[in-house]
């Protein structure tokens, strides 16, 4: 009776106002969300898959293989070394003291990878401590065969090995975590990855010492 009676006094319809007080509004807020859900979609940009990013960056898991390979491959050497050539097969403890110096830097790696967030070379935070720690742990390694010819040496070589090592690894670690782009899940897959190529290096070299020597 009201629409009715507004009709026949004006003789227009407005089609705006609605039985019981509804308004036309309500329909067309639903509109413009499901529109603005829609075009959400469209901007949406799909994360690249575990396997894309192994593959878009196989320098990176190669870094790890051959870094573990590198710590692994004279570990035979050494152990022949300490009792063999000094002598200290009679004295397991001082053994004991080395390897357990030699492990000591990679107690502090969270240390050296806020030095390497807070200090950029360059503009880079990664690369540079990587490049660091390999070229003066290869130098290392050099010293460990053409200079050590006592322990105490052996342990200050042994030691400063193992800091630049450690430091090369928390650069390649931090890098590996920032491919994850802040995602959690895929940060521990690739992780995991990183971890199953360092054991594999370190079998293989564990391998090719025993054949060798």
């Amino acid at each position: 009776r009201r629409y009715a009676h507004v009709v026949h006094e004006t003789g227009m319809f407005n089609p705006v106002q609605m039985p019981c007080g509804r308004s036309s509004a309500a329909p067309h807020n639903s509109m413009i969300q499901s529109t603005q859900s829609s075009s959400d979609e469209h901007l949406s940009i799909p994360k690249p898959s575990l396997k894309a990013l192994v593959w878009r960056n196989p320098a990176l898991l190669c870094f790890f293989m051959f870094s573990s390979m590198m710590e692994s491959f004279p570990m035979t050497a050494v152990v022949l070394l300490l009792n063999r050539e000094l002598g200290l097969a009679a004295t397991p403890e001082k053994i004991s003291q080395f390897w357990a110096l030699e492990m000591l830097p990679y107690l502090f790696k969270m240390l050296y990878g806020g030095m390497s967030d807070m200090v950029p070379v360059n503009g880079f935070r990664r690369r540079p401590y990587i490049a660091l720690g390999c070229c003066v742990g290869a130098l290392h390694h050099l010293a460990l065969g053409l200079w050590v010819k006592s322990y105490h040496q052996l342990c200050i070589v042994g030691v400063l090995k193992s800091l630049f090592a450690s430091i090369a690894e928390t650069g390649a670690d931090g890098a590996l975590v920032e491919l994850a782009n802040g995602d959690p899940t895929t940060a521990a897959t690739l992780q995991s990855a990183g971890m199953a190529v360092r054991t594999c290096g370190s079998l293989v070299a564990g391998l090719m010492s025993t054949w060798a020597i």
